[in-house]
């Protein structure tokens, strides 16, 4: 270049100059952050771990490493990849339309189920049944309710208590018909 070029275009070499640096600016703050949701898992299902909750869905980390953004499919509950998120559990994530979408939970524990003949056995070191409302236990004629105010109701036709050493009542006051 001759200097009269460079001198009667060193405004636009500046600009030039600007804009490249602008240019080298996003593509670092990209590496700083990189697009989660750009990210393509590839064909198939993928098992993943539950990082982080985001405010659009879940960030999740695949076996290999890959840190993604995930939203959750219409068929997945929110509180089933939060107990994910808190019990350590995997979560199967796809590629979908506008990112990883989060597909279900790996089952990698039994399940509460049915026993063969209909009926449903619970057994464990403790057992818990918690509820921000009522509980209510019903079979037959008898019903048990325990509200959240500290009530418990138990009806029924007949009631029986078989215990060999001691049955003790603690209470400000005992009506007994």
């Amino acid at each position: 270049m001759s200097r009269a070029r460079v001198r009667a275009g060193g405004v636009q070499v500046a600009k030039v100059s600007a804009a490249r640096t602008a240019k080298t600016e996003k593509r670092t703050a990209a590496r700083a952050e990189p697009d989660r949701r750009a990210a393509l898992l590839g064909p198939g299902l993928h098992a993943a771990g539950v990082d982080a909750r985001t405010s659009d869905g879940f960030r999740v980390r695949t076996l290999d490493g890959q840190v993604l953004d995930a939203t959750l499919d219409a068929g997945v509950e929110d509180a089933l990849v939060a107990e994910c998120l808190r019990h350590g559990r995997r979560v199967l994530v796809a590629d979908g339309a506008s990112g990883p979408v989060v597909l279900g939970a790996l089952q990698t524990t039994r399940t509460v189920g049915y026993e063969r003949d209909g009926s449903l056995r619970l057994s464990g070191t403790e057992v818990g049944i918690k509820a921000e409302g009522m509980v209510r236990l019903e079979t037959g004629q008898v019903t048990i309710t325990l509200d959240p105010r500290g009530n418990v109701r138990m009806e029924g036709n007949k009631m029986v208590v078989d215990m060999s050493t001691l049955v003790r009542f603690l209470a400000a006051r005992l009506e007994l018909p």
